[in-house]
């Protein structure tokens, strides 16, 4: 009877511990390594930033009449707020790799574009 109750306990216990596991692998499964990767080139028109280190949204133009909105997430090493605002002013192009999520391009990279 007490080895029943063992094997009983022991079964419960191996359920939970992959209940929880499988629980933790789904909540913290990366969008950014399942989301297709794009790219687009082009021209900034315009960026929101609410600090001095990152910027938050660029507005590129694409060509043919083409603007898109682009959301950085996190901070862009290389492309300060101060960075973009020389590309808007020199209108340099840049490349910017990204993915879509919710209807919106997420920005992964953004690097000098070299015609």
């Amino acid at each position: 009877m007490i080895f029943s109750n063992d094997i009983c306990i022991t079964k419960l216990v191996s359920i939970l511990i992959f209940s929880i596991s499988i629980f933790f692998i789904a909540c913290s499964n990366n969008v950014n390594a399942t989301a297709e990767e794009y790219k687009a080139v082009g021209r900034i028109l315009d960026f929101e930033s609410y600090s001095l280190k990152k910027a938050d949204k660029i507005t590129i133009h694409l060509g043919d009449n083409l603007i898109e909105d682009y959301f950085i997430k996190t901070y862009l090493e290389e492309f300060t707020p101060s960075h973009i605002r020389e590309h808007m002013l020199t209108g340099e192009p840049v490349k910017v790799f990204y993915y879509v999520l919710d209807d919106k391009n997420i920005v992964n990279h953004i690097e000098d574009y070299e015609e």
